[in-house]
């Protein structure tokens, strides 16, 4: 006869992280970013994370970020530009860990959602390029209030005793805002929209303090079971 143990154990965590990212933009046509430099944010959230004892659970993060993309036309001497779009974004990671030990490997990968509450531009002798890019429009264009993606990363988690662990991390973005464009579409019907796809782009290092304040373990232990280990 074939005994099918039920298990359900978890640790619950919750703490704050900052990260440090370079950010940008691409667009296409490409010609458009032809100019851009990186743009370097920080960016601050809380965590939520959710443990089994098979290191697979669901991270939860609402996160402060500053996204956006930086240009330069080194043609004019002191030109800049720089749009920086500020989110509330909040992520949703299925959460892997490798290892049993106090060092751990990470890894997640997951969705997100943002909203935009702000959207600033400055610029510095880059008239020029203004006007050379002005059919475009993606200077000044409206943004989407909501921002889609999906983000991966990894890196390692080290637990000081049962209370307190830290996770240091890469992450990338894969933005699918608005399918295609985070810009707005051109309100213009009888002009095409030129820009056939604009996605924001990430790639940073993050650092999370966690206090692991809870266990709990609910076992329905069948004839033959043996029970695992605590966390």
């Amino acid at each position: 006869m074939l005994f099918i143990p039920i298990t359900l154990s978890a640790q619950i965590s919750i703490g704050a992280r900052v990260g440090y990212g370079k950010f940008g933009a691409n667009f296409e046509p490409h010609a458009l970013n032809q100019l851009q430099r990186p743009l370097y944010n920080s960016n601050f959230g809380a965590v939520l994370l959710l443990n089994n004892l098979n290191n697979c659970g669901i991270q939860f993060e609402c996160n402060y970020m500053k996204k956006g993309w930086t240009e330069r036309d080194e043609k004019v001497e002191g030109s800049k530009f720089t749009r920086t779009l500020t989110y509330i974004e909040v992520p949703m990671f299925a959460h892997f860990e490798l290892g049993k030990g106090s060092l751990r490997l990470i890894g997640y990968v997951g969705p997100y959602v943002g909203y935009k509450i702000a959207d600033n531009t400055e610029s510095q002798n880059f008239e020029a390029s203004f006007i050379r890019f002005s059919r475009y429009n993606h200077y000044s264009r409206p943004v989407r209030d909501f921002d889609f993606g999906n983000k991966l990363g990894w890196g390692i988690r080290y637990n000081f005793g049962k209370s307190i662990s830290i996770l240091i991390d890469g992450r990338y973005d894969l933005q699918v805002a608005g399918g295609q464009n985070f810009l707005k579409k051109n309100v213009k019907r009888s002009q095409p929209d030129i820009i056939q796809a604009s996605r924001l782009q990430e790639t940073s290092l993050s650092f999370t303090l966690l206090w692991n304040f809870y266990h709990f373990k609910v076992e329905e232990e069948y004839e033959g079971y043996v029970p695992k280990t605590g966390l």
